[in-house]
């Protein structure tokens, strides 16, 4: 994009492309017309992609985001990338407030970012299985007919998983529970 903006549209351009990069969420297109004018957002486009930066539509309104080479390279450098402990967290929270509810058909929206895609989650609701032990997680994954039967081993100071085969009906010797 070669041609000078005019004095106005130079500021329209700067002040949703300062919007796009400091929000936390969508940036409406009617809060700035440089999102809504075809040509402005054209330059808002052009001068984000000068900094490895995209321009990305979400319903009525805008985000930025680093375009895919970049990701991908920041990725490959593990700058910007969530910890396994995020990552479950994220994980968690996902299945809590989206995926749990869509599967009951307590959600209509088809986006995440809408009141109607998504319930919100308590700390309590997502400490909602701390209590058990990993054992206790384990026998509950192993129940006949729907995983198979497992027993938890200990061997040299390691646990491992291995089938129950004493199974269907009366408990493993050695298992101390009835499938």
């Amino acid at each position: 994009m070669g041609a000078q903006l005019a004095v106005e549209d130079e500021a329209a351009v700067r002040d949703a492309i300062a919007a796009l990069e400091v929000a936390e969420g969508v940036v409406p297109a009617a809060a700035f017309p440089a999102l809504q004018d075809p040509a402005l957002r054209s330059a808002v486009t052009h001068r984000l992609g000068a900094c490895g930066r995209v321009l990305i539509s979400v319903g009525p309104g805008w985000v930025s985001g680093y375009d895919d080479e970049v990701a991908d390279t920041l990725g490959e450098l593990g700058i910007g990338l969530l910890s396994p402990t995020d990552r479950a967290v994220l994980a968690l929270v996902l299945l809590r407030t989206v995926a749990i509810p869509r599967a009951r058909g307590e959600l209509s929206g088809n986006a995440w970012v809408t009141p109607d895609g998504a319930r919100p989650t308590t700390v309590a609701e997502l400490n909602h299985n701390r209590h058990l032990t990993k054992r206790q997680k384990l026998s509950r994954c192993g129940t006949c007919g729907r995983w198979g039967c497992s027993s938890r081993v200990t061997a040299a100071g390691s646990s491992q998983v291995r089938p129950c085969t004493g199974c269907p009906g009366n408990a493993r010797r050695g298992c101390g529970r009835t499938c």
